[in-house]
């Protein structure tokens, strides 16, 4: 993932790169996209799920698990770095991880459950 040949930038993180790259496609056809780029999409240049026959076959599974998992802490708890100001991640070649002395405050959210 970090190829400059399929990748403008790769050591710079771009949440939208790839949605980016369905719309400016479309754009340029001169036509609405069908769809952004989806978490499941499968492609040679982005082998996460693997590639043709060997795609995973619980990658809709998977993602929908890491929505509803997604939408309950966002809906459950509200989140904020300790220190703002402190470098959040570091980078390995393609691994991007938090640093592990960073700390993350989690507090429920006020009110009740039923209602959340």
């Amino acid at each position: 993932m970090n190829d400059h040949e399929h990748y403008p930038n790769p050591s710079v993180f771009d949440g939208f790169r790839f949605a980016a790259t369905a719309i400016s496609k479309a754009s340029e056809d001169g036509r609405e996209p069908k769809t952004l780029s989806r978490v499941t999409d499968i492609s040679p240049t982005f082998p996460f799920w693997g590639n043709g026959t060997q795609a995973c076959p619980g990658r809709f599974f998977a993602s929908f698990q890491m929505k509803g998992l997604l939408a309950h802490l966002l809906i459950k708890y509200d989140f904020k770095m300790a220190n703002e100001n402190r470098q959040r991640t570091w980078q390995w070649r393609t691994f991007i991880l938090p640093i592990s002395g960073a700390r993350l405050l989690i507090r429920e959210r006020e009110g009740n459950p039923e209602q959340l």
